[in-house]
Parts: structure tokens; sequence; C-alpha cells
């Protein structure tokens, strides 16, 4: 079974991904206003080799608007940045950053399967989704 971080973009989790009483003391420690992302959560697959995989794509954020990324892709890389080996509490600071500011990333449909590239406008903020009736810890 995959297990689901508790990742979200970007108001209570932040860049790390830790229990959700670590993430809330962690988000104090960081400007809101500097985190903004995609709208997508991750979760590592245990059943594709603990790959990185898209768990959630809000349906407000520029990952669903792209129309290319879906529930279970595996993220290769951000901004060039092979993650395939990193450590999930360090794609936080990857994939979040100023609003409008872009994010390139690389994602397969599966294992295997050639890879794509999707540029993607950081603005989506897990406040404006909550507002929408998005689910905020889901991403």
């Amino acid at each position: 079974e995959a297990e689901m971080f508790s990742f979200c973009e970007p108001t209570n989790c932040c860049s790390s991904f830790k229990t959700e009483a670590e993430a809330k003391d962690s988000d104090t420690q960081k400007p809101k206003s500097a985190l903004w992302g995609v709208g997508i959560g991750l979760r590592c697959d245990a059943s594709r080799n603990n790959a990185i995989t898209v768990g959630s794509v809000a349906p407000n954020g520029s990952a669903a608007r792209s129309g290319k990324i879906n529930n279970g892709d595996i993220l290769l890389k951000i901004d060039g940045i092979d993650v395939t080996m990193m450590k999930p509490y360090s794609l936080g600071p990857l994939l979040l950053g100023q609003r409008n500011s872009t994010v390139v990333l690389e994602l397969a449909h599966d294992v295997g399967e050639a890879p794509f590239v999707v540029s993607l406008p950081r603005d989506w903020h897990m406040s404006y989704s909550a507002q929408q009736g998005s689910t905020p810890n889901k991403g």
C-alpha cells in the first residue's frame, strides 16, 4: 500500500513531509506569501519501488489545468533536478516557490514509459483551494 505524505501546497505542511503536528510547527517558520505550488499532493508508492507519485491533483491548480498530470504519475525531476533518489522532505523546497514563478516537472505515467515535461506556474495556494471547496490537505 502506498504511503501518502502529509504534503499540501502550501500552508499546513510546507516543505517537510512530517507528521501533521510537526508540519504545523514548521509552517510558522516560513513566510506564507512565498509558498505557492501547482496543486499536487505526493505519495511514496511501495508497489512501484518507492517511487514518488502524484497522489492528488487539486482541480483548480495549474497541474490540473494543464490536463497532463494524473494521479499515479511518477515524479522524476523538478527543474531539472533528479528527485528519484531524494528523500521526500527534500521535495517541498523544490516544488514550492514565489507566486507565478515557473516550475518544470518531468514525470512518467508509469514505470518504463517515456517521460514528459510540463512547465507550470506556481499559482495554487491552499487558502484559495479551501475557498473553492477542495480538500486542502491533499493538495
